[in-house]
């Protein structure tokens, strides 16, 4: 007998005398459609889609610890000065030596416009300046860069950061300054002074009344004491700002080079 069509019975085994696995190779197996994938390939790029994929991370890595251009770096800290500048001389509440005062017979300026507590000891961003000086018509130099190190300072009170401003009154301050001779020796104390809330004034111990120095502090803020504080040249940030190397003496005593970026700070100073 035959099986009938559409029907696979057992007698082709008996009859032909093969083992099943023979008669069931002719038959027709159901595969799905769907292969199964392994995990691995899951993953799987091609050389081209890794490179792609790899250069796409390392410019993303390289945009987020890319510091800031010395340029930029140069200008930004021309520009928070002036912002200083500008709030020393609103604020003048309390009677006593002002900051204007001061600042119409100074022979030069130190503006540190960023001094972070962290960054003084260490130097470089966070604690860099300007130093301009005036010459014997009253006009005022392009900036100097120079940054505030080789100390500590003490806050107070929770601030944890400041504005400082050194007003140099002599020609021998500003000398120390440009030779790299300025030095905080000892202590130079800070105390709630003439500028109202949150601004102090004081005289340096260490050169008497060559230097009288000016602070804004964050928040609530009754004094912080600077230790050892010493001013040394931002030779990057000078050559960057000037396209060109140029010193400080170059820059603020001999008027070499000039850049108009910096005017709208010189004309604050100038004003009273």
């Amino acid at each position: 007998m035959f099986p009938r069509p559409g029907r696979l019975d057992a007698a082709p085994l008996e009859t032909c005398g093969l083992e099943r696995r023979a008669v069931c190779s002719h038959t027709p197996r159901l595969r799905p459609n769907i292969r199964p994938v392994l995990p691995w390939r899951v993953l799987a790029l091609s050389r081209r889609s890794f490179l792609i994929f790899l250069l796409v991370a390392t410019l993303a890595m390289n945009g987020c610890t890319t510091s800031v251009p010395p340029h930029t770096e140069a200008e930004a800290i021309v520009e928070r000065a002036g912002t200083t500048i500008d709030i020393l001389k609103r604020r003048e509440a309390e009677p006593g030596p002002t900051f204007r005062s001061n600042l119409r017979n100074a022979r030069g300026i130190l503006i540190f416009p960023d001094v972070f507590k962290a960054a003084v000891g260490i130097g470089g961003q966070g604690g860099s300046g300007i130093l301009l000086v005036r010459d014997s018509r009253g006009r005022w130099s392009y900036p100097a860069f120079y940054t505030l190190g080789g100390g500590s300072v003490g806050f107070q009170l929770g601030a944890t950061s400041a504005q400082l401003v050194f007003i140099l009154r002599s020609e021998g301050a500003v000398r120390a300054v440009i030779r790299d001779q300025f030095a905080l020796g000892g202590d130079v104390q800070w105390t709630a002074g003439s500028l109202g809330s949150g601004y102090t004034a004081a005289t340096t111990t260490s050169v008497g009344a060559d230097i009288v120095g000016f602070a804004i502090a964050e928040g609530l803020f009754a004094g912080f004491a600077l230790q050892g504080g010493s001013v040394g040249r931002r030779n990057d940030l000078n050559t960057a700002y000037y396209a060109r190397k140029v010193t400080p003496a170059e820059i603020v005593l001999e008027n070499r080079v000039f850049n108009l970026h910096a005017d709208p700070l010189r004309q604050a100073l100038a004003s009273e």
